[in-house]
Protein backbone atom coordinates (compact mmCIF):
# COMPACT_ATOMS: atom_id res chain seq x y z
CA UNK A 1 0.00 0.00 0.00
CA UNK A 2 1.30 3.43 -0.89
CA UNK A 3 -1.91 5.43 -1.05
CA UNK A 4 -3.65 5.89 2.29
CA UNK A 5 -7.07 7.52 2.18
CA UNK A 6 -9.24 8.83 4.99
CA UNK A 7 -12.94 9.14 4.36
CA UNK A 8 -15.94 9.93 6.49
CA UNK A 9 -18.71 12.46 6.92
CA UNK A 10 -18.01 16.19 7.25
CA UNK A 11 -16.89 17.44 10.67
CA UNK A 12 -15.84 13.98 11.92
CA UNK A 13 -12.23 15.10 12.40
CA UNK A 14 -10.38 14.10 9.23
CA UNK A 15 -8.41 17.37 9.04
CA UNK A 16 -7.62 17.23 12.75
CA UNK A 17 -6.38 13.67 12.30
CA UNK A 18 -4.20 14.70 9.33
CA UNK A 19 -2.66 17.52 11.39
CA UNK A 20 -1.91 15.17 14.29
CA UNK A 21 -0.32 12.62 11.95
CA UNK A 22 1.85 15.29 10.33
CA UNK A 23 2.93 16.62 13.73
CA UNK A 24 3.78 13.12 14.95
CA UNK A 25 5.66 11.98 11.82
CA UNK A 26 7.31 15.08 10.34
CA UNK A 27 10.59 15.13 12.27
CA UNK A 28 10.80 11.33 12.21
CA UNK A 29 10.48 11.20 8.42
CA UNK A 30 12.83 14.12 7.88
CA UNK A 31 15.47 12.41 10.05
CA UNK A 32 15.32 9.55 7.55
CA UNK A 33 15.84 11.92 4.62
CA UNK A 34 12.19 12.00 3.59
CA UNK A 35 10.51 15.28 2.85
CA UNK A 36 6.90 15.88 3.91
CA UNK A 37 4.89 18.20 1.67
CA UNK A 38 1.22 18.90 1.33
CA UNK A 39 -1.67 20.98 2.50
CA UNK A 40 -4.74 20.95 4.64
CA UNK A 41 -7.99 22.85 4.35
CA UNK A 42 -9.59 24.90 7.10
CA UNK A 43 -12.72 26.99 7.46
CA UNK A 44 -12.61 30.77 7.23
CA UNK A 45 -14.96 32.14 9.88
CA UNK A 46 -16.12 35.58 10.82
CA UNK A 47 -18.30 36.11 13.86
CA UNK A 48 -18.93 32.37 14.20
CA UNK A 49 -20.21 32.12 10.62
CA UNK A 50 -18.33 30.16 7.94
CA UNK A 51 -17.46 32.33 4.93
CA UNK A 52 -15.13 30.03 3.06
CA UNK A 53 -12.14 27.72 3.12
CA UNK A 54 -8.40 28.37 3.08
CA UNK A 55 -5.47 26.15 2.21
CA UNK A 56 -2.41 25.97 4.42
CA UNK A 57 0.69 24.14 3.25
CA UNK A 58 2.75 22.12 5.70
CA UNK A 59 5.43 24.83 5.45
CA UNK A 60 2.96 27.64 6.26
CA UNK A 61 1.95 29.13 2.89
CA UNK A 62 -1.72 30.03 2.56
CA UNK A 63 -4.27 30.50 -0.18
CA UNK A 64 -8.01 30.75 -0.60
CA UNK A 65 -9.87 27.68 -1.81
CA UNK A 66 -13.39 29.11 -1.74
CA UNK A 67 -15.25 32.08 -0.32
CA UNK A 68 -18.69 33.63 -0.40
CA UNK A 69 -17.27 37.02 -1.48
CA UNK A 70 -15.26 36.13 -4.58
CA UNK A 71 -16.28 35.93 -8.19
CA UNK A 72 -15.86 32.55 -9.86
CA UNK A 73 -17.84 30.35 -12.23
CA UNK A 74 -17.04 27.37 -9.95
CA UNK A 75 -19.49 27.01 -7.14
CA UNK A 76 -20.26 24.56 -4.34
CA UNK A 77 -23.29 25.66 -2.37
CA UNK A 78 -22.85 29.30 -1.42
CA UNK A 79 -19.07 29.17 -1.91
CA UNK A 80 -17.23 30.26 -5.04
CA UNK A 81 -14.04 28.30 -5.73
CA UNK A 82 -10.83 30.25 -6.44
CA UNK A 83 -9.07 27.91 -8.88
CA UNK A 84 -6.13 30.29 -9.46
CA UNK A 85 -5.34 30.62 -5.75
CA UNK A 86 -5.74 26.88 -5.24
CA UNK A 87 -3.42 26.00 -8.13
CA UNK A 88 -0.81 28.58 -7.09
CA UNK A 89 -0.51 26.89 -3.69
CA UNK A 90 -1.00 23.21 -4.57
CA UNK A 91 0.48 22.56 -8.03
CA UNK A 92 4.09 23.37 -6.99
CA UNK A 93 3.79 20.79 -4.20
CA UNK A 94 2.63 18.11 -6.60
CA UNK A 95 5.30 19.05 -9.14
CA UNK A 96 8.02 18.68 -6.48
CA UNK A 97 6.69 15.27 -5.48
CA UNK A 98 6.60 14.09 -9.07
CA UNK A 99 10.33 14.74 -9.45
CA UNK A 100 11.36 13.39 -6.03
CA UNK A 101 10.07 9.96 -5.01
CA UNK A 102 11.26 10.52 -1.41
CA UNK A 103 8.60 13.16 -0.83
CA UNK A 104 5.69 11.98 1.29
CA UNK A 105 2.57 13.86 0.18
CA UNK A 106 -0.37 14.91 2.37
CA UNK A 107 -3.56 16.17 0.70
CA UNK A 108 -6.53 17.36 2.72
CA UNK A 109 -8.74 17.02 0.79
CA UNK A 110 -9.67 15.57 -2.57
CA UNK A 111 -13.20 16.87 -2.88
CA UNK A 112 -15.59 18.63 -5.21
CA UNK A 113 -13.96 22.07 -4.84
CA UNK A 114 -10.42 20.80 -5.46
CA UNK A 115 -11.48 18.66 -8.42
CA UNK A 116 -12.72 21.69 -10.35
CA UNK A 117 -9.02 22.19 -11.17
CA UNK A 118 -8.02 20.23 -14.28
CA UNK A 119 -4.35 20.77 -13.37
CA UNK A 120 -4.94 19.22 -9.95
CA UNK A 121 -6.73 16.24 -11.52
CA UNK A 122 -3.86 15.71 -13.95
CA UNK A 123 -1.08 15.99 -11.35
CA UNK A 124 -3.02 13.84 -8.87
CA UNK A 125 -3.41 11.13 -11.50
CA UNK A 126 0.35 11.15 -12.06
CA UNK A 127 1.06 11.16 -8.32
CA UNK A 128 -1.18 8.16 -7.72
CA UNK A 129 1.03 6.17 -10.09
CA UNK A 130 4.32 7.59 -8.79
CA UNK A 131 6.28 5.78 -6.05
CA UNK A 132 5.60 8.50 -3.43
CA UNK A 133 3.66 7.70 -0.29
CA UNK A 134 0.35 9.59 -0.24
CA UNK A 135 -1.95 10.33 2.69
CA UNK A 136 -5.16 12.06 1.61
CA UNK A 137 -8.72 12.67 2.68
CA UNK A 138 -11.37 11.74 0.15
CA UNK A 139 -14.58 13.69 0.02
CA UNK A 140 -17.80 11.72 -0.07
CA UNK A 141 -18.62 12.71 -3.62
CA UNK A 142 -19.61 11.01 -6.84
CA UNK A 143 -16.68 11.58 -9.16
CA UNK A 144 -15.02 9.07 -11.52
CA UNK A 145 -11.52 9.92 -10.25
CA UNK A 146 -12.51 9.46 -6.60
CA UNK A 147 -14.22 6.18 -7.49
CA UNK A 148 -11.04 4.98 -9.25
CA UNK A 149 -8.95 5.99 -6.23
CA UNK A 150 -11.16 3.94 -3.92
CA UNK A 151 -10.78 0.90 -6.19
CA UNK A 152 -6.99 0.99 -6.55
CA UNK A 153 -5.11 -2.12 -5.46
CA UNK A 154 -2.43 0.05 -3.84
CA UNK A 155 -4.97 1.97 -1.74
CA UNK A 156 -5.90 1.49 1.87
CA UNK A 157 -9.04 3.31 2.99
CA UNK A 158 -9.83 4.22 6.58
CA UNK A 159 -13.38 5.32 7.38
CA UNK A 160 -13.10 7.89 10.16
CA UNK A 161 -15.79 8.14 12.83
CA UNK A 162 -15.91 10.04 16.10
CA UNK A 163 -15.50 6.73 17.90
CA UNK A 164 -12.50 5.35 15.98
CA UNK A 165 -10.43 8.36 14.91
CA UNK A 166 -7.84 8.06 17.69
CA UNK A 167 -7.32 4.34 17.04
CA UNK A 168 -7.10 4.95 13.29
CA UNK A 169 -4.45 7.58 13.96
CA UNK A 170 -2.31 4.99 15.74
CA UNK A 171 -2.82 2.45 12.94
CA UNK A 172 -1.89 4.95 10.24
CA UNK A 173 1.18 6.13 12.17
CA UNK A 174 2.41 2.54 12.46
CA UNK A 175 1.65 1.89 8.79
CA UNK A 176 3.53 4.99 7.61
CA UNK A 177 6.50 4.11 9.80
CA UNK A 178 6.52 0.60 8.33
CA UNK A 179 6.19 1.83 4.74
CA UNK A 180 8.87 4.46 5.33
CA UNK A 181 11.35 1.92 6.68
CA UNK A 182 10.65 -0.50 3.80
CA UNK A 183 11.58 2.23 1.35
CA UNK A 184 14.92 2.95 2.93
Amino acid sequence: MKNIFLTGPPRVGKTTLIKKLVEKLKSELEAKGKQLLGFYTEEIKRGGSREGFKLTTLDGKEGILAHINISSPYRVGKYRVDIDSFEKVVIPILDQALINKEIFVVIDEIGKMELFSSKFREKLGLLLNAPNLLLATLGQISDPLVYQMREREDALIFKVTLQNRDQIGLEITDLIRKLGSERG
